[in-house]
């Protein structure tokens, strides 16, 4: 199965009635300069009268029964296609961008928030074990799918875009995601964390966008896309892939509690960045049923048929977005030629076209996972606060959560913590060679393929270019764990979890404790010639 076998061949012949635009469209027009860069025309720190909100209730009373009644038809003229954020051109950003703040002006969107800090939607949508089991993938399918219809009702060209945060990966806090032209950054303190800047900018503390960022030089780095591509192969068992999806290091979670403000809290919905976050966890789903053959029927646990409260929907529902008729973009498709999709990012003042970039990176990793491990790191790691606050709101809401779901982790943090890097004096002088992505691109790029032309900038410091696996083999600027260490970790982890949660059954544990690392393996190791972390994959490229 190609990638786009089921979005190119599905066509839908369902017929819809006309949707209502009226006044709203005329309110926010998509080529006013609300979504643009510095406009303040379309957003919500300019206070609707009365009027606006009657016209704009109006014009959105046919969106009222989305939130229960199921809502499946295909648009008439085939499938809608979701973009990444800096995907987008400044006309489909700005149609987006204005139908939010038209469903924020009518009050909609807190319907939709609210929603979500329902304790019994909760137990639901974030797989509670004890009730609809591993339902957190469809449920969440199923309520983006309901607000991207429902702002489809303003304007029938939206789709929610999605935030592919793993081409931000080493320098998180530079992202374009968080500037004035799209989402905004973080909000005042002084001012309950409002957002005032971006698209969505609002000083009023009872209507605005609540985000905590962290501070400059703060938080860490994001996974790369080897890392993704890692978690989508390694885990073709539907459970495990959830599982690891929701409450694993660096990932779904992660992101809600880097984020801060609403984010890191039940109502999290009220920030739009959510929206575009679960839009990139729903891609990056819709990516391991492609590869794992499982689009149509994944091997669900739990009852698929039962409804996803408080919906109509079931998970078995939800399997396919080409029935739900959307799908995702190749950002390969794009003509550079073609002025009238010139990305709005680029268009802007953008360098490169990260997000093309992206996916060619992403086709040319292998579909190997040790593979993929011996790719080194050159961002910083994720920091573990966010996943254990992560695992704290989780335990708070769900009444605590098992050992079996806590240990499911653990095996994630240690390989990410383990995995080789290039040594951080090199990052000081290097340029920006991997446009940010976080390891070295040219060990996976076609030589054909190359972004920067002879250039090599690890030369001096690691004896070669690091442009194969057999390169880096050889470099004397990677730094390694020994090869076992990754397991040691987790087993002295999870010996110290259990010790602690269950300490009965530790006290009768009579197995001799872990040694991590031997008196000359004290720490990573910097490589030495040939003899760094022995042979590289046997089927590496």
């Amino acid at each position: 199965m190609t990638r786009h076998d089921t979005a190119e061949k599905r066509e839908t012949t369902t017929t819809t009635t006309p949707l209502m635009r009226g006044a709203a469209a005329a309110a926010f027009d998509p080529s006013s300069s609300g979504g643009g860069e510095g406009g303040k025309e379309g957003r919500t720190r300019r206070r609707a009268s009365a009027a606006d909100f009657g016209v704009l209730t109006l014009a959105l009373l046919a969106a009222l029964a989305f939130l229960v009644a199921g809502v499946l038809a295909a648009p008439p003229e085939g499938l809608k296609r979701r973009k990444e954020i800096r995907e987008m051109t400044c006309d489909e950003w700005s149609r987006f961008s204005n139908a939010v703040n038209a469903f924020r002006l009518a009050g909609r969107w807190n319907e939709f928030s609210e929603l979500h800090t329902d304790p019994a939607v909760w137990k639901v949508a974030h797989s509670d074990t004890s009730g609809l089991q591993l339902a957190f993938l469809p449920w969440h399918r199923a309520f983006l799918h309901r607000m991207e219809k429902g702002l489809q009702e303003v304007d029938p060209e939206v789709t929610i875009p999605y935030w592919n945060w793993a081409l931000d990966s080493e320098n998180p806090l530079a992202s374009p995601v968080f500037s004035d032209l799209f989402f905004g950054s973080s909000g005042d303190p002084g001012a309950s964390h409002c957002v005032t800047s971006g698209a969505f900018g609002d000083d009023a503390n009872d209507t605005c966008v609540k985000r905590s960022l962290p501070a400059a030089g703060g938080g860490g780095g994001f996974l790369t896309l080897a890392n993704l591509k890692e978690v989508l192969t390694e885990n073709p068992d539907y459970a495990r892939f959830v599982n690891r999806m929701e409450n694993g290091f660096g990932l779904h979670g992660h992101l809600h509690m880097f984020l801060g403000g609403d984010m890191a809290n039940l109502n999290s919905p009220n920030d739009p960045l959510f929206y575009a976050h679960h839009s990139f966890v729903d891609m990056l789903w819709w990516r391991w049923q492609q590869m794992h053959h499982s689009a149509g029927s994944p091997d669900y646990k739990g009852n698929a048929e039962a409804p996803l409260y408080p919906f109509s929907e079931s998970a078995s529902d939800m399997f396919s977005t080409e029935e739900l008729g959307y799908t995702y973009s190749d950002p390969l498709e794009r003509d550079p030629a073609d002025n009238a999709s010139v990305p709005c990012f680029l268009e802007r003042g953008g360098q490169h076209d990260i997000v093309a970039l992206g996916e060619k990176v992403w086709v040319n990793l292998p579909d190997d996972v040790a593979a993929l491990r011996s790719l080194p790191r050159e961002a910083p790691l994720p920091e573990t606060r966010y996943f254990t606050q992560w695992m704290e709101l989780q335990e708070t809401q769900k009444g605590g959560l098992t050992l079996e779901q806590i240990e499911s982790q653990i095996s994630g943090v240690t390989d990410i913590i383990a995995q080789p890097a290039v040594t951080t004096k090199v990052w000081s002088y290097r340029g920006n060679e991997n446009f940010g992505l976080g390891f070295p691109i040219s060990m996976v790029l076609p030589p054909g393929e190359q972004i920067v032309a002879e250039s090599c900038p690890y030369k001096d410091e690691c004896s070669n270019c690091l442009n194969s696996y057999q390169e880096v083999q050889e470099s004397t600027c990677i730094d390694r764990y020994p090869e076992d260490f990754s397991k040691k970790l987790e087993k002295a982890v999870t010996r110290e979890f259990r010790k602690q949660t269950t300490p009965a059954a530790a006290e009768g544990d009579e197995a001799a404790p872990v040694e991590l690392v031997g008196e000359e393996d004290a720490g990573p190791t910097e490589a030495q010639g040939g003899e760094v972390g022995g042979s590289p994959p046997a089927d590496a490229p």
